[in-house]
Formats: C-alpha cells, structure tokens, sequence
C-alpha cells in the first residue's frame, strides 16, 4: 500500500490523514521511505485520501538559525520526517550527566588543591633519605575520582544516544553520524575532535526547530566556545595523565609525576568547559522534552 504520496503532496500546508482504526501518529508525520502499515491495522477504504491540507502544522526555520552544514530541509517546504514512535524525554539522563560531570570536576579541582602539599611532601621525604613512592598525600586519595570516568561515559552516551534518536525520529537525514558514534565517538582517535560535537548539534537543531511554543531554554545556540574548552581539557588532562604514569609509576621523578601548575591548569579549563557544558545538556534535554510531551 503506497502511503507516501497517494495523489496528495506531503509537503507544507499538507497532513497525514489517518484511516478508521489506525493509531493518531504526531503532528507533522510523513511515512518515511519504505514505511508500510501494521499488518494487525485495518485496510484503508476504498479511494482514501491520505493526505489533507494543514496550514496550522506547516512552518519554516529561517535560514540564519541553521548552524552550518545542516540541510535547509525546514526551508524547503517538507514537514518532518516523524516514525511512528514519539521522541523520549531526555531531561533525566541530562540531570545525571551533569551531576557526574560536576563530579569530575570537583575531582580535578581538589587535584590541583591538594598537588602543592603532596609536592612539598615528597620533597621532605627526599631530604630525609626516604623513598617519595612510599609517602601516602591527600592528593593520592583525590585519585578515586577517576572512577567516575567510566559511569560518566556510560550516562553521556545514553543521553547522546537518545538525544540523537529523537533528531533521527523527525528528519533522519538531517542526522550526519550512525547511532554507534554516540558511543565511540568520544574516544576513538581523531574522530573523537568533531564527531560528538557534530551529534549534539545535529540533535539540538532537528529538536529545537521542530518545538513549537517551547521553553526558550530549548533554542539551538552556538556550540563551538563549548567544544574548544573541551577539546583543550582533553588534551591537559592527557597530558597529565602521561606525566603521571611517565614518571610517577617509572620512578624517574622525585615529585611521582605531580606537576601543580599542569594540574591547575587542568582545573581552570575544565571549569571553564563545564559551565559551557550546562547550558547545552539543559538545551538539548529540554528542547527535546518540550517535544516528547507536545508543548
């Protein structure tokens, strides 16, 4: 049964007229490529005409409010591209994610706090002809944060990964990475520079524009302020990292590879990064929770 375009155009000013005993679909529904009807459905009459015209539910994103490399599909007069399914609110895992990240945070903060003394700490144990490696610091205990890391993974990932899902529920091919790279694309080398901003973006715009009457809080906003902070955290708390095994647990450094300008410096960027980090979570979460319950 051809659905997608029987004798009526999909496109602005047009909705999908649903059949006696079909399930409502959202507002602004099309079938996608493909798409055919639940075989446990009723057949359609006869002659039904799918498609019906529908000012209220047209709508255009001006082209000033795409971010670049984002198709005009809005602009082009298609309505979005809906599955069957509603979007999932994301407000949940977004409250989660940044709990944990303010988590690891503090972690790095108390870090660069406690680096200082654990310096000065080994410096005496040399001076009194004992071994630095065997001195316990505030700043070893500091190192249980880092088991944050993987739990924080884990909930960035969910939030992404249904952030994306939802962008990929009304304009799939507005979406420009697969679901796997919601996963990966935070660690895999090279990629893990642009992939996960591109999803966020991807995410934030398809969700943001296709809210209508939702909280400003949802509107897409510029990201790349965002993303420079976090790609030079990155790359400092890499650093530092190599430091600290390099030559804390090989021996070669009286200071066990604690080094406290690197650390503070660490702990300023990843501030920085994380209140440009808020604004974007509750964007994302919002806009798409604003669509998932139909404000």
């Amino acid at each position: 049964m051809d659905t997608d375009r029987p004798g009526q155009p999909a496109g602005l000013g047009w909705r999908f007229r649903t059949p006696p005993g079909w399930p409502a679909p959202p507002a602004g529904w099309r079938p996608p490529p493909g798409w055919s009807p639940d075989p446990r459905w009723p057949p359609a009459p006869a002659g039904w005409q799918f498609w019906e015209p529908d000012v209220a539910h047209s709508y255009r994103v001006p082209a000033q409010a795409r971010p670049g490399g984002l198709p005009p599909q809005a602009a082009q007069g298609q309505p979005p591209a809906w599955s069957w399914a509603r979007p999932q609110e994301n407000q949940g895992l977004g409250i989660a994610l940044l709990v944990l990240g303010g988590l690891v945070l503090l972690g790095d903060i108390l870090s660069a706090a406690t680096a200082p003394g654990a310096v000065g700490a080994y410096d005496a144990a040399v001076a009194e002809g004992r071994d630095p490696a065997q001195v316990v610091t505030a700043h070893d205990t500091v190192g249980l944060f880092a088991l944050l890391l993987v739990p924080t993974w884990i909930v960035g990932s969910l939030w992404l990964s249904r952030a994306q899902a939802n962008a990929m529920l009304i304009a799939p091919h507005r979406v420009r990475r697969s679901a796997v790279w919601a996963w990966l694309g935070w660690w895999v080398p090279i990629v893990s520079l642009w992939f996960p901003k591109q999803i966020v973006d991807d995410a934030w715009f398809v969700t943001s524009s296709s809210v209508q009457g939702g909280s400003p809080r949802g509107l897409y906003r510029d990201t790349r302020l965002w993303w420079a902070l976090w790609v030079l955290y990155l790359l400092l708390s890499n650093v530092a990292g190599r430091v600290a095994i390099e030559q804390g647990l090989l021996g070669d450094d009286a200071h066990q590879g604690v080094v406290p300008g690197l650390e503070v410096a660490v702990a300023i960027v990843g501030a920085l990064a994380f209140a440009a980090w808020v604004p974007v979570v509750r964007g994302v979460s919002q806009a798409q929770t604003d669509l998932a319950l139909g404000r």
